[in-house]
């Protein structure tokens, strides 16, 4: 079951569903000492493994923008997908790296990802952009009680 799978195992219920696990960051084999190659968690594979029936569909579908966006690199830590207006798709992308500010590349890989032929319906106009980072503080008294 994806739900309790973890690792190699979980890796191979979601080849079932030919989703593979994204690389994060790449390895680095000329570095002192070499740097492994970080890996998507489990958790994030386990939520886009169902999510690859959404992928299906090429009606454009707001999961479907969401599962090919998540899939698109490893980089991606979320997406959401918004239709403002009738065939005007706005696909937000929140990354996994610094504030989850979405670099101008993460950003060109994700929309060629999702202008292919096969993803994104003809009529649909489609704006990828970063997801606005929205800094915040909390303050509060925390009450406990004895024992």
């Amino acid at each position: 079951m994806v739900a309790y799978a973890m690792g190699g195992d979980l890796d191979q219920l979601a080849a079932n569903y030919n989703v593979k696990r994204l690389t994060v960051t790449p390895a680095d084999d000329d570095a002192v000492p070499p740097v492994a190659a970080v890996m998507e968690s489990d958790e994030a594979l386990r939520l886009r493994v169902p999510a690859a029936f959404e992928g299906l569909s090429v009606a454009g579908p707001t999961a479907a923008y969401e599962f090919h966006a998540r899939s698109a690199d490893g980089r991606v830590a979320d997406a959401s997908a918004t239709s403002p207006a009738p065939a005007e798709v706005v696909l937000t992308v929140l990354s996994r790296e610094g504030d989850g500010t979405a670099e101008k590349d993460l950003l060109d890989v994700v929309e060629k990802a999702l202008n292919s032929e096969n993803v994104r319906p003809v009529a649909d106009r489609l704006t990828v952009r970063s997801a606005e980072i929205i800094p915040y503080r909390v303050e509060a008294t925390i009450f406990l009680y004895p024992g």
